[in-house]
């Protein structure tokens, strides 16, 4: 002992920090003559570990600090905080535990029921200093009689007492039910200083309750259930779980919990007390050393082994109650042979010290990154919120700048010049082609659209053409679609609109309609009727198909692109008004004169069809002429024989022809003795070459009369470009892009957790390590 004051007064003769304020709002008073004297009686005593050396102490210091002001910044509920966290069944004297080496008395009334944590800070000072404040996440909450300062321990179990009534009535309010959230975030912090202490920083939480009584009921059983998990859930946190011999270990529950959060016990210390409770050789006692020795719940950090004051003990001091706690661990034959260091509260100060030290040196690096990520994701969230919006003039000035970057983006897509802005980049819409590249997405679109009339825009599609029919046609379709599906799905009802007609049921078809449009035409001749009324029933998918196009795709690209660009450049609520009252009711507009556009398009299509174009004379000739060489080449081919006589051979070198024999053939051939069906067949290629050139004009008036004049063009005349935005009233401009209450209670939570990190930015720029 003689040592271990000559130890201790080494420490006291060292130069000490200034001790580390609790709070902005805690005061410190002088210590007392009264306190002055009990702290020459704690003088006296053994406090400081035989190994203790001064610079580990003050390196352990440094970083209690750090963690503290990084705590009383407000960023407990923010970041993770390395800490010792004290809990256990009420039953377990999880109290005195606290008291015998923090020799700070705890209140040890059962039926006290506290439902916060208490903080408990423990620092090296020239006096002996006590402060207590009540710390609360929600800067909002005042309790009118903290903080606190005093100088006389004892007023330490009246003082949680009173904080537990005071963060009732702070919670109160209008007769309502505190919530458990709201208990959840007050801390109680008690600031120790004095000239013998090694600084230690731990949190008491209230003792789980096993059943309800007349004075704690399910709430308070459920709030202290969820209190305790909140905080061993913490990574960062040391479990100190306190069980009592008193009682079957496996029915304390504060065990299962450790092993739930904390499987392997890389971070639970387990403490046994009350061992006095137990015979001396019998089996529980084994069974409590088996524990003990890591044999049963194996913990990484171990276990250590307290004997607490009984009621006949109060009374005495901390060297007499150090002295026999000593006298039992080595009078029981049990306990004498146990490591000393895992033995007794002074152990178990040391062990704290040396393992929160430990972990402190691992964690701080961790926790720096950690206030640096966190700091950068509230940045971001305060980003995505846009700028602070409560005035007209900060609301016109936000919007304006809005509208500005919505014109320039629009016209980058529109031209097609997609430059840096990561917008360009994002998928917007449910379509292969993402809409933010609106210029190609149209492209792409009207590509698709093309393909779909020449594959589907006739009501009836021909097989069995002639070869010189449809040589003199062309392949059909005169565009490809290139992006990353040809598969389009909004195209699914056009499918099921179209029939196939075979060469002969096509001139079968056109001979049903010649008698109901007979005229004074000469036989041999087509009426100009038949050819109209052709036209309109093969065409009559046109207008299905196309309006199909503006309403299922051109139009939800183009409201993806809007909106798309909306969200990108506005905060969510001020889009959403937006999109609601300007854009969306002008893109209705516009989708109602294209609509209308379609349908003036598909009346000029009701009347006669007439062309100007020799595409069509030249087909329908070319037609006629090929078909008449076709028939020619099969007479000469089948008529011509070699010089030995051979009819049938093809015509080439050696084979000759008889003049007469192939003038009659033709004339059998070519003379058609069926006028109805030649003027049919003669009728049905005229349409084909009718078709075509008119689904190529009709193509072209779609996508530029409709499409471009309807549906894109109009996008340039924004209703939020920053001309159209000036001529807002102000009530407009408000409800507008106003801020609304939740974004600003946003805003601010989001500016005070900001304040915080910055404060403990600077702390780790001040800290030197």
């Amino acid at each position: 002992m003689a040592g271990a004051g000559k130890r201790r007064a080494r420490v006291d003769a060292a130069p000490s920090p200034s001790p580390s304020s609790s709070s902005g709002h805690t005061f410190v008073a002088s210590p007392s003559p009264a306190s002055q004297t009990s702290s020459t009686s704690q003088a006296k005593r053994p406090r400081m570990a035989s190994d203790q050396k001064l610079p580990e102490v003050q390196d352990m210091e440094k970083l209690l600090d750090v963690v503290n002001e990084l705590r009383h910044s407000g960023l407990n509920g923010v970041l993770s905080l390395p800490q010792i966290v004290v809990c256990g069944d009420q039953s377990a004297s999880k109290s005195s535990v606290l008291e015998a080496f923090t020799k700070i008395p705890f209140p040890r009334n059962a039926g006290l029921c506290t439902r916060f944590a208490t903080e408990i800070i423990l620092r090296r000072d020239t006096k002996q200093t006590v402060a207590a404040t009540i710390l609360s996440d929600d800067a909002q909450t005042k309790f009118p009689t903290f903080p606190k300062s005093f100088t006389d321990l004892a007023e330490l179990p009246g003082l949680i007492q009173e904080a537990t009534e005071v963060i009732n009535a702070a919670h109160q309010g209008n007769g309502r039910t505190p919530t458990m959230k709201a208990f959840l975030s007050e801390i109680l912090n008690i600031s120790v200083s004095a000239p013998t202490l090694i600084p230690l920083t731990l949190v008491d939480l209230p003792g789980l309750i096993h059943a309800e009584t007349a004075s704690q009921s399910r709430q308070d059983i459920e709030f202290v259930g969820n209190l305790v998990e909140k905080y061993i859930k913490n990574p960062r946190s040391i479990i100190l779980a306190v069980v009592s011999a008193r009682s079957d270990y496996a029915n304390q529950v504060i065990l299962q919990k450790a092993r739930n959060v904390d499987p392997r016990g890389s971070r639970t210390l387990g403490v046994i007390t009350k061992p006095d409770c137990l015979d001396d050789g019998s089996e529980e006692e084994r069974s409590w050393i088996a524990l003990f020795q890591n044999k049963d719940i194996k913990f990484d950090l171990g276990w250590h082994l307290v004997r607490n004051r009984t009621q006949l003990e109060l009374h005495l001091t901390t060297d007499e109650h150090e002295a026999i706690e000593k006298e039992f661990f080595t009078s029981r034959a049990a306990y004498r042979f146990l490591p000393d260091h895992m033995l007794g509260s002074t152990a178990l100060y040391k062990r704290l010290t040396r393992l929160l030290f430990a972990h402190l040196k691992r964690e701080i690096p961790n926790l720096d990154r950690e206030l640096n990520l966190e700091f950068n994701k509230t940045l971001n969230r305060l980003d995505r919120l846009g700028e602070q919006r409560n005035d007209v003039m900060e609301i016109r000035s936000f919007l304006t700048k809005a509208g500005a970057a919505y014109q320039r983006l629009l016209s980058e897509a529109l031209t097609g010049n997609y430059n840096n802005d990561p917008f360009f980049l994002e998928k917007i819409g449910s379509m292969a082609f993402s809409a933010a590249k609106l210029r190609a997405a149209i492209r792409f679109h009207n590509s698709a659209f093309s393909e779909q009339m020449h594959r589907f825009g006739g009501k009836y599609t021909f097989s069995g053409i002639p070869a010189e029919v449809q040589e003199c046609l062309g392949s059909g379709s005169d565009s490809k679609i290139s992006g990353p599906d040809n598969k389009i799905s909004p195209w699914q009802c056009t499918k099921n609109s179209q029939y196939v007609l075979s060469r002969t049921q096509a001139i079968q078809w056109v001979l049903q309609k010649m008698p109901l449009s007979r005229g004074e035409e000469l036989p041999g001749c087509f009426n100009t009727t038949l050819m109209k009324e052709l036209y309109w029933e093969q065409t009559s998918n046109w207008g299905p198909i196309t309006l199909c196009f503006i309403n299922n795709i051109v139009v939800p690209c183009v409201k993806d692109f809007s909106r798309g660009l909306l969200n990108h450049i506005l905060p969510q609520d001020v889009a959403d008004r937006v999109w609601r009252h300007k854009v969306q009711p002008c893109l209705a507009v516009n989708q109602n004169n294209a609509v209308q556009e379609l349908e003036d398009i598909i009346g000029d299509k009701s009347r006669a069809p007439m062309t100007y174009n020799h595409y069509f004379t030249d087909t329908v000739q070319k037609m006629r002429n090929e078909k008449i060489l076709t028939r020619a080449r099969r007479i000469v081919e089948t008529n011509a024989y070699a010089v030995g006589g051979v009819s049938g051979a093809n015509t080439k070198k050696g084979k000759v022809v008889d003049a007469e024999t192939i003038l009659q053939a033709l004339t059998d051939e070519l003379i058609e003795p069926d006028m109805d069906k030649f003027t049919a067949e003669d009728t049905l290629d005229c349409l084909m070459a009718l078709y075509k050139d008119k689904l190529k004009i009709f193509i072209a008036a779609i996508t530029e009369q409709v499409i471009e004049r309807h549906l894109i063009e109009p996008l340039r005349e924004s209703t939020i470009s920053p001309v159209a935005l000036l001529s807002l009233g102000d009530d407009e401009v408000r409800s507008l892009a106003a801020e609304p209450d939740h974004v600003s209670a946003e805003r601010k939570a989001l500016n005070a957790v900001l304040a915080s990190l910055r404060e403990g930015k600077k702390i780790f720029d001040a800290a030197s390590f």
